[in-house]
């Protein structure tokens, strides 16, 4: 897929219905791929299905504004908006793996 139609279908056509209908089967069908790959049920599988949903919403809109601008590379957003917890000896917090 090339730059000019990633960015009309989710730019200039954003707010036709096709469009956005095709996009969110998408997001849809690969969230539900990842979560029958998880082996969760119940709360659990809610839970997740409710957070793998907002992050492909964010990955879909940095994508989209990476295309748009290019104005930031990758190392920026893994170091940049999201922080290393420390803790005040300077190690992570005991159980939490580095992001």
């Amino acid at each position: 897929m090339n730059r000019q139609t990633v960015l009309a279908a989710n730019r200039t056509s954003s707010c036709d219905p096709v469009i956005q209908a095709i996009i969110s089967d998408e997001m849809g069908q690969l969230r539900q791929r990842i979560l029958n790959s998880s082996e969760l049920d119940g709360l659990r599988s809610e839970v997740a299905s409710a957070a793998l949903h907002a992050w492909l919403v964010f990955v879909r809109a940095i994508c989209v504004e990476w295309l748009a601008n290019e104005a930031f590379s990758r190392c920026p957003i893994d170091t940049g908006i999201f922080p290393r917890q420390q803790t005040q000896s300077g190690s992570r917090p005991e159980g939490r793996p580095p992001l």
